[in-house]
C-alpha cells in the first residue's frame, strides 16, 4: 500500500457528495496526521486523502497547498516513490495550480542506485560520469554546437552574474552564424536587448496628454483626468487651488457633489477638508456653502454643520492672510477622542517654513475619560511641536493643564483668544538687516524645530531615572520592537532588581499569554550571573509561566556555569522558531508539543551552538525531535536521569545525551561545550 492508495480511499469514495460527511473526514485527517507525526507514510497517505476530501469540498487553493506539503514530505524517509511524486505533480497541474520545482534526493535501493562504485576496477581510476551536465555548461556545449534553443533552454535554470555572461554570449554568437539581412536585424536585438539589461535604454517620448474626460466635472477644472487613486486625487486639487486660487470655491463645491454622485451620500469624505476650508477661508466661499446646503443630510458634509467647524474657517483666514499656506485641516487628532469631542486641527506654514498648528476643542463642562487627555497632548505635540490649543468650558481643565505640561501653547478660553495667540504666532520673524559698513550680507537664520525626543530615547531615559512600571510600558510600545527594548535595558547598566522591574513593565507592554522570548533571554542572562529577582521572576510568581516554564530550573542549572567559564548567552530559545516551522511541517504540526523545550545559544570567541535541556515532552513534541535534529549545527544535549526519557531519546539518532543528575554534572556539560570548534 503506497501514500496514494491506502484506507482513507473506501472512505472518500463512500462520502461520496455528502459535505456533512467530507467535512467529518477533515476533522478526523488532521487528527490522523498529528498522530502519525513518526509515520512518514501515514503521514503522506493522510496528506493526500486530504488533498482529495479538499477536492471534493470545491476548495481547491486549499487542496493545492496541501498537495504542495505532500511533496515536500516525499523525502523524509522512508522517500515516496517517483511513480508518487509523479501522479502528485500531475494532479497539481491538472488542477490548475503551479508545479513546484523539486529536486529529488539521491536514493539507495534494492538494484543498486546510490552505491559507491568507486571500486569497480578500471571505473575507480577515472571520474564517474554526471547523468546529466550543470546548466551553464550544458548550455556552453549546446551555443558551441549551433543549437540555440537547447542553449537558452538550459540556461533557464542557471543564476548569477556567470550565467548573464554565457547569455549575452549566446545572443551574439547567434546573430554572428547568420548571413545578410537576418545577421543585421538579429544584431539590432541584441543590441536592444543588452541596452535594456544595462539599464540605458533612452527614454522615450512621451505621449500627448488625452483630454480630460467629458462626463467628469472635476476633471474639466484640472484640465487633466483625475487620479485614481484617492491620496493622489485629494494632492492634485489641493495643488490646483494652491497653484490657482481663483478655482479654489468652483473645485471645492464640485468635489462634494461629484463625491456623493460616485459614492453615495452614506460615504463620509474627511479627506477633503483641507480643500473646502481653503475655499472658504480665500474666497467668499458661495459655492462652496450652497453646495454643502445642496448635499443636506449627506454624510460627506456633516463635519461642516458643526459650530466649531466656522472657528476653524475663521483662524484659516486669518492665518491666509498673514501669509501662510494651509497645508492641512483635520476633525480628529487621535482616535481615542470620543465622537462628540473630536479636536479640530489646523496646520500651515509661513515665510520661514516652519509649520504651526491651531487645535480647537469643543466647549464642554463634562471632564474627559481618565487617562485620555496626557496622550491628546502627546498627539498633538507628535503632530506639530509649534501648537496653540483653545479649549473653553470646565470640563477642558484637565486638557489645558495636560497640554501645559507638554509643552502645548494652551489658552482656556473662546477660540477668539486662540486665534489671536494664532496670528501672533504666525506672523513671520522679522528679518533684520545687517549693519552699516558691515561685510556680511547673510540674514540670520530662523532657528530650527525644536526637535521631538525618540521613543528610543525616551525609554533609556525612563530606566535611568528608575521609572515606574506603566511609565516604562508606555515607552516600550513606542519603541514597538521587542529586540530594540532589550538592548535598551542591557545597554542601561541596570541592577539586578531594576532588571526585574523592566522585565514586568514588558508583560504590561505586550499583554496576553504569549512569551516573551527577548525578554526571557534577558532574564536568563541576568539569573545566569546571579540575579536574584531575575531567577525568582523566571521560575515563581504570576508571570513564571509566560516568562519561565517547566524546564527552566535545569536551563538555569546548565547555563551559570558556562556563563563562569567564560560563555555569553546569545539567545535563548523556547519551542520552535518560526523559520523552523517554515521549512518542516512536522515541526510546524507538533505546535504546542515543543513549548517545553529549552535551547540556549551559547558562543565563546569563534566557537558557537545550542544548549539543549530536555525534560519530558507529549508525543507529538517527541516526534518533532528528531526533525530539529537534523539541522546541522554544534549542540550538546542534555537529558535528566529518567530511564524511560534516555531510553526514547537514544532512538532520535540525535547527538549523545549527557545525564543530568545535578551540579555535579556540570563538569561533562563544560567539556562538551569546549569540544566545539
Amino acid at each position: 500500500m503506497n501514500a496514494l492508495t491506502s484506507r482513507w480511499n473506501d472512505r472518500i469514495d463512500s462520502a461520496g457528495e455528502d459535505r456533512a460527511a467530507l467535512s467529518g473526514l477533515v476533522r478526523e485527517l488532521v487528527r490522523a496526521r498529528v498522530a502519525a507525526l513518526s509515520d512518514m507514510v501515514a503521514q503522506r497517505q493522510a496528506t493526500w486523502a486530504m488533498v482529495r476530501v479538499q477536492h471534493q469540498l470545491g476548495e481547491t487553493d486549499k487542496a493545492l497547498h496541501t498537495a504542495r506539503e505532500w511533496l515536500q514530505l516525499a523525502d523524509s524517509p522512508p522517500v515516496a516513490s517517483d511513480d508518487e511524486v509523479a501522479a502528485v505533480r500531475a494532479w497539481i497541474g491538472a488542477a490548475g495550480g503551479s508545479v513546484p520545482k523539486q529536486q529529488r534526493l539521491p536514493r539507495a535501493d534494492s538494484r543498486g542506485r546510490g552505491r559507491d562504485k568507486s571500486s569497480r576496477g578500471r571505473e575507480a581510476s577515472r571520474p564517474q560520469r554526471q547523468a546529466s551536465l550543470a546548466p551553464l555548461d550544458a548550455a556552453r556545449q549546446a551555443g558551441l554546437a549551433g543549437k540555440w534553443g537547447e542553449a537558452f533552454k538550459a540556461l533557464r535554470r542557471a543564476r548569477g552574474p556567470e550565467a548573464h555572461n554565457v547569455r549575452a554570449w549566446l545572443h551574439i554568437a547567434k546573430a554572428l552564424s547568420l548571413e545578410g539581412e537576418a545577421r543585421e536585424t538579429q544584431l539590432r536585438e541584441t543590441e536592444v536587448w543588452l541596452r535594456k539589461r544595462a539599464n540605458i535604454a533612452p527614454a522615450e517620448a512621451k505621449a500627448p496628454s488625452s483630454p480630460p474626460p467629458a462626463d467628469d466635472p472635476v476633471a474639466q477644472i484640472l484640465g487633466r483626468a483625475v487620479p485614481k487613486k484617492r491620496n493622489a486625487a485629494v494632492r492634485a486639487v489641493e495643488s490646483h487651488i494652491a497653484s490657482q486660487p481663483d478655482s479654489a470655491d468652483t473645485l471645492a463645491a464640485t468635489v462634494l457633489r461629484q463625491h456623493v454622485a460616485t459614492e453615495g451620500p452614506e460615504r463620509a469624505a474627511p479627506w477633503w477638508i483641507t480643500a473646502v476650508t481653503v475655499a472658504l477661508a480665500t474666497s467668499d466661499g458661495t459655492a462652496t456653502r450652497a453646495a454643502i446646503e445642496e448635499l443636506g443630510q449627506a454624510a460627506s458634509v456633516q463635519a461642516y454643520a458643526e459650530p466649531l467647524f466656522e472657528s476653524v474657517v475663521t483662524a484659516a483666514r486669518a492665518a491666509a492672510q498673514a501669509g501662510n499656506r494651509i497645508t492641512s485641516v483635520r476633525r480628529g487628532a487621535s482616535r481615542d477622542e470620543p465622537a462628540d469631542r473630536r479636536l479640530w486641527t489646523l496646520r500651515f506654514k509661513g515665510a520661514d517654513r516652519n509649520e504651526r498648528q491651531l487645535a480647537l476643542a469643543p466647549e464642554s463642562e463634562s471632564p474627559w475619560p481618565e487617562g485620555l487627555v496626557d496622550g491628546l497632548a502627546a498627539r498633538l505635540l507628535h503632530l506639530c511641536p509649534l501648537t496653540v490649543l483653545s479649549a473653553s468650558g470646565a470640563g477642558n481643565h484637565q486638557l489645558v493643564d495636560a497640554c501645559g505640561r507638554a509643552g502645548v501653547i494652551a489658552v482656556a478660553g473662546a477660540p477668539a483668544a486662540a486665534i489671536a495667540a494664532l496670528s501672533a504666532l504666525a506672523a513671520p520673524e522679522p528679518s533684520s538687516a545687517p549693519a552699516a559698513g558691515s561685510a556680511s550680507k547673510k540674514q540670520d537664520k530662523p532657528e530650527p524645530k525644536p526637535a521631538r525626543p525618540r521613543p528610543l530615547d525616551v525609554l533609556r531615559q525612563l530606566l535611568s531615572d528608575g521609572a515606574a512600571q506603566p511609565e516604562l510600558a508606555e515607552a516600550m510600545v513606542a519603541v514597538r520592537r521587542r529586540r530594540t527594548v532589550q538592548r535598551a535595558i542591557e545597554e542601561a547598566g541596570l541592577d539586578d532588581d531594576a532588571i526585574a522591574n523592566a522585565a514586568v513593565a514588558a508583560t504590561l507592554a505586550w499583554p496576553g499569554e504569549r512569551p516573551l522570548p527577548e525578554i526571557t533571554t534577558l532574564l536568563v542572562r541576568q539569573a545566569s550571573s546571579g540575579g536574584a529577582a531575575a531567577r525568582a521572576l523566571l521560575t515563581e510568581g504570576e508571570h513564571a509561566a509566560r516568562l519561565g516554564g517547566p524546564g527552566i530550573e535545569l536551563l538555569l542549572d546548565l547555563v551559570s556555569p558556562a556563563v563562569a567559564a567564560g560563555w555569553s548567552v546569545d539567545r535563548i530559545l523556547r519551542a520552535s522558531t518560526r523559520r523552523e516551522r517554515e521549512n518542516n511541517p512536522l515541526v510546524e504540526a507538533a505546535g504546542e508539543g515543543l513549548r517545553d523545550l529549552w535551547r540556549a545559544v551559547l558562543q565563546k570567541g569563534d566557537s558557537r551552538g545550542e544548549l539543549w535541556a530536555l525534560t519530558n515532552l507529549p508525543p507529538e513534541g517527541r516526534a518533532a525531535i528528531p526533525q530539529l535534529l537534523l539541522d546541522p549545527r554544534q549542540r550538546v544535549v542534555v537529558v535528566p536521569l529518567e530511564p524511560e526519557l534516555l531510553e526514547w531519546y537514544g532512538s532520535t539518532g540525535g547527538p549523545e545525551a549527557i545525564g543530568w543528575s545535578g551540579p555535579e554534572a556540570s563538569d561533562a556539560v563544560l567539556s562538551a561545550l569546549d569540544a566545539w570548534t
